[in-house]
This record gives structure tokens, sequence and C-alpha cells, in this order.
């Protein structure tokens, strides 16, 4: 579409100003981008310097087959550890979201006290609910 001087440009709708506004869709990414670095840094520098250390303190220069097991097998579990922290960040995620549903469906929560109180007064009450 080609706007000639003069002629308006089509008004916004309301809901796209609204959703622009508020920005809870947006998740705060900060923690991932952290995490990322970390992990990467450690997959670019804990390799390396594990070949060299065994290399030069563990198994000696003569023979590099073992060094290289050893620098793979740390990558590797650098690799596990990265999948593990993001499937248990989704999981965090996922009961943190079943909770709010909850909570906004009005249910209450397994942490609540308003139930153990109520039973607490059916005790000391002889039993007898009201």
């Amino acid at each position: 579409m080609v706007f000639r001087r003069g002629v308006p440009l089509p008004r916004v709708p309301e809901h796209l100003k609204q959703a622009e506004a508020v920005p809870e869709g947006h998740a705060d990414l900060s923690s991932v981008v952290t995490k990322l670095a970390i992990f990467t840094l450690a997959m670019v520098l804990l390799p390396i310097g594990t070949y060299y250390l065994t290399r030069d303190f563990l198994f000696g220069p003569q023979n590099l087959t073992y060094p290289a097991i050893a620098a793979v097998t740390v990558a590797n579990l650098i690799l596990v550890g990265f999948v593990y922290v993001a499937f248990r960040e989704d999981q965090v995620e996922q009961d943190r979201e079943r909770e709010e549903k909850r909570r906004a469906l009005g249910k209450v929560g397994a942490g609540s006290t308003a139930g153990a109180a109520k039973v607490g007064e059916v005790r000391r009450k002889g039993g007898k609910a009201e």
C-alpha cells in the first residue's frame, strides 16, 4: 500500500493500543540471557581447561587421547546441565501458571492456612461443624 502526501494513515484499533500499553505478555528474559551466558562461557572454557590440565598434570603430553576424552566428557556434562536447568525452569513456570489459575478460580491452594484454621475450630468445638 502506497500512501501519498495528504492521505491519512489508517486508524490503529483500540485493542492494539491497549496491547501495546500493557506488557504483561512479555517475559523478563534477563535470567534466561544470564544462564545462557554462563553456560556459553562454561562450554568454551571448561573443556579447553580440562584438556590442558589433564594433559599436563594427569596423563602426560605423550598420550593425548585421555585428555581429549576428559574434555569431551566435561562438554557433555555442561550440555546435560543446561538441558536440566532449562527443563526445570519450564516446570517451575508451568507450576506457577497452574497456581495462578487455581487462585483465579477461587480454589484454596495447598499452602493456605484458612482450611487448617477451620479444622482447628471444629476440633475445639467438639467436632461439630457450623
